[in-house]
């Protein structure tokens, strides 16, 4: 399912840039950055992002900028505020 980019997360052009870069700098330049959301606890929910070979059937896919986001169907209801990725640090 693809979502628009703003619905769930949105990608800054720096962010995107630096993401194509780490793609290929990694030989992986197809792959896709999945973010998720692990668990609660004190602190509260927690946000990952890892470097994805493929896509899930009923992920969340967002394209923005030249990046490919997945987002599992777990995830995705706990990310309902759009959030936006800033940096690839």
């Amino acid at each position: 399912m693809v979502q628009e980019a703003v619905s769930i997360v949105s990608i800054t052009d720096k962010a995107a840039e630096k993401a194509r870069a780490l793609l290929k700098d990694r030989g992986v330049e197809d792959a896709s950055l999945r973010v998720f959301v692990v668990g609660g606890g004190c602190s509260g929910y927690q946000y990952g992002m890892a470097i994805a070979q493929g896509r899930e059937e009923d992920d969340v896919v967002i394209e923005q900028s030249g990046v490919t986001v997945l987002v599992d169907p777990e995830s995705a209801p706990l990310m309902q505020a759009p959030r936006s990725i800033t940096s690839m640090t």
